[in-house]
């Protein structure tokens, strides 16, 4: 019971019965009524997938029949017969998909750029929609998710699409590279947290001899995991805990005693948890994004030139997000900014890797290296990089190129002294890391400009 919400649960149609009547006389009792509409009261037979309902099977109130449906929402959780809660986490998708929608509206309207407030409200206005209740179901999604493919479920779908907006990301955008630079985790992530936390609530309560129907319910769960059932809620958690090295492998031959008493620290979840995102980069993040091959191009630069993987895991906080997320200036600066750090800038080198037709050699700066460049600023180029075949990269864009001397001097974030350095594999990395990352924004923003000016290409940033 939970205020005016009853759910009334058996194993048998008899005992469904017997509790129905035992409804009536509640009600009875306390001058109630049961609303008997079919989306206020209806039984779900919980079954396996194509099993039928038993035949003749009716549940009567008051000689009144109780409608049978596939499905009912029941505080806000929504329960399939034959699914579980398996469509719970996509009925709560489509209302975080409003409140996200919602939200761009109000920081449209607000003028919000900074992404590190913007990330903030999403985590207080739409993920708690995202996630609601998923202690409960939460386990059945992120134990098939979590270490394959966290960006797959429709909950964190609302979340990349309210990632692409905030930096004007193309469907081709790598999701590591866009989580990673914006200083994000999956939302799936965060529900094993939440899980961990239910688990060491329940634990608690067991020993402190303060056992509730839904600490009771955890202990049974636990002792079908322990009996080898695959599909309870306590395999699932205690798999990822395997998963994420924060528990031992033959738990399954451990007394139920030791299993129930196992408790993890939140913070040391959530480290494990980063640790195993961090993971998804390694073999790019050693490579020279100009020779890499195309698989992982997008990770392989983003670690090179953009945002070093640090030596050391720490756990995820507010108050260690990198300084460009907190960058202040007009949407289309704050936006060009984070599409030339994730690789969406519509560069040369990304427009022919996008068609699969022109090879990254024939991939020109088109105002320095093309056609119809003038002879003095090949002769620059030439000068700086030793050849005239220079691809229009992300490194030759913000170092190279000598069409934006004159931006790049009225920037602090370009030292003179990074011009001898430009054959350091560090070298753009240092710019991006700069202190100075509003006005590296600002400089960046104009040098796009200036490009689309001379190219005669429309403002698309």
């Amino acid at each position: 019971m939970y205020a005016d919400d009853v759910a009334l649960v058996t194993h048998s149609a008899a005992e469904a019965q017997q509790l129905m009547d035992v409804l009536d006389v509640f009600c009875r009792l306390f001058d109630m009524e049961v609303n008997m509409g079919p989306q206020k009261t209806c039984v779900v037979v919980f079954r396996r997938a194509r099993a039928k309902v038993p035949a003749g099977f009716r549940l009567l109130f008051r000689g009144q029949e109780v409608t049978v449906q596939m499905e009912y929402t029941y505080l806000g959780v929504r329960a399939h017969a034959t699914r579980g809660f398996a469509g719970a986490a996509d009925a709560l998708a489509a209302s975080g998909c409003k409140a996200m929608h919602a939200l761009l509206t109000q920081c449209r309207r607000s003028n919000l750029t900074q992404v590190d407030i913007k990330t903030r409200m999403f985590d207080v206005l739409v993920e708690p929609v995202l996630s609601y209740a998923s202690h409960i179901w939460g386990p059945q999604q992120f134990h098939k998710h979590l270490a394959s493919n966290p960006f797959d479920s429709k909950a964190e779908k609302v979340h990349t699409s309210y990632l692409r907006v905030m930096c004007g990301a193309s469907k081709g955008t790598s999701l590591d590279v866009m989580y990673r630079d914006m200083y994000r985790l999956p939302v799936v992530y965060h529900w094993v947290a939440l899980a961990v936390r239910w688990w060491n609530r329940m634990s608690a309560a067991r020993v402190d001899a303060l056992e509730s129907l839904a600490c009771c319910a955890w202990v049974e769960d636990v002792q079908l995991a322990l009996d080898g059932c695959r599909e309870c809620w306590a395999f699932s958690v205690l798999s990822t805990m395997c998963k994420l090295g924060l528990l031992e492998p033959g738990w399954r031959q451990r007394p139920a005693a030791w299993v129930q008493d196992r408790r993890w620290e939140e913070p040391v979840v959530r480290l494990a948890l980063a640790q195993l995102f961090t993971s998804r980069w390694q073999g790019y993040q050693q490579l020279d994004p100009r020779t890499a091959p195309s698989k992982g191009i997008s990770m392989c630069t983003h670690a090179a030139w953009v945002y070093p993987l640090p030596a050391d895991v720490e756990c995820p906080s507010r108050a260690a997000a990198p300084p460009h997320t907190k960058v202040l200036a007009s949407f289309s600066i704050v936006k060009n900014y984070l599409q030339l750090r994730i690789g969406c800038a519509h560069l040369e080198v990304e427009q022919g890797r996008k068609g699969r037709q022109v090879p990254r050699a024939e991939r020109l700066c088109r105002l320095c290296s093309g056609e119809n460049a003038t002879l003095a600023m090949r002769q620059a180029v030439i000068g700086r990089t030793g050849t005239s075949q220079n691809v229009e990269d992300l490194k030759h864009f913000v170092l190279e190129c000598p069409v934006y001397d004159d931006l790049r001097a009225r920037c602090v974030a370009f030292p003179s002294s990074v011009y001898s350095q430009l054959q350091s594999p560090t070298c753009v990395a240092q710019v991006f890391g700069h202190t100075a990352q509003t006005s590296l924004a600002h400089t960046l923003y104009k040098m796009k400009v200036r490009r689309a000016e001379l190219l005669g290409l429309p403002f698309q940033f």
